[in-house]
């Protein structure tokens, strides 16, 4: 976190990758191709691509802490899928709202998955769910709804979601007047607090992992890194994605 001036190119073979996941090994990593049509996952370094999924509206991909990879679309929960080990694993996800997804990110143990669901052009959803794993097969139960606007007074549309900690999520909200900032919030909704930037309506992503310093990726490919509350510094530019590993 504390340089960026040290960076080393990572040899891959996907092309053109749009939003992407690195498993926690760094042995392999997963974008969407093709205007999120295709999802690509390649070994590091050398070795030819493998088609994991076709479809339409696939958002970022995310690898569980099992090397696990996951899949969603923007058409639903239906739209979850789940790999491991090459094999496409039965998905149960019926606990989830109905609605389109809008992010999804799995907790650092792997036994949650915090989502942004959408409910029309306006409205969305942050809502956590439970990970049950058996053979072959990934069953989503106990849905549970975080009310952001209690503790912010703002009804925001959220538009990503990610782990600061086991128990802290970050989300990024639009308010109401077009600014976007990242609201910390606990898991269980009790808490919550704007920590900015909240001058600027262009921050479209975010990059979080626990012990590491929260990113958010603008529309006009800006990375910024986060150095206090409300104090938010560009740290790359050109950036057309990131991720922590996972």
């Amino acid at each position: 976190p504390s340089r960026w001036d040290g960076l080393v190119d990572v040899g891959t073979s996907l092309e053109k990758p749009e939003q992407i996941a690195v498993r926690s090994d760094l042995g392999e990593l997963a974008a969407t191709t093709g205007a999120g049509t295709q999802l690509q996952a390649a070994p590091s370094g050398a070795g030819k691509p493998r088609v994991v999924r076709t479809g339409s509206g696939l958002l970022r991909p995310d690898y569980a802490r099992n090397g696990e990879l996951w899949s969603f679309a923007d058409s639903g929960r239906g739209s979850l899928q789940v790999y491991r080990d090459e094999t496409a694993l039965k998905v149960d996800a019926t606990v989830v709202p109905k609605g389109g997804v809008v992010a999804a990110k799995l907790a650092p143990d792997g036994a949650r998955i915090a989502m942004v669901l959408s409910h029309g052009i306006t409205r969305t959803e942050v809502g956590l769910a439970v990970v049950a794993r058996s053979e072959g097969q990934v069953r989503l139960t106990g849905w549970r709804t975080i009310e952001l606007a209690i503790n912010t007074g703002t009804a925001g549309k959220a538009l990503d979601v990610g782990w600061e900690s086991p128990t802290l999520l970050n989300v990024l909200q639009k308010g109401t007047t077009g600014q976007t900032s990242v609201i910390r919030v606990s898991q269980d909704g009790a808490s919550a607090a704007d920590i900015g930037p909240s001058n600027t309506g262009s921050l479209e992503k975010l990059a979080v992992i626990p012990e590491r310093t929260p990113l958010t990726l603008d529309a006009g490919r800006g990375a910024y890194r986060f150095d206090g509350e409300f104090t938010w510094t560009l740290a790359l530019t050109l950036v057309e994605a990131m991720t922590y590993s996972g």
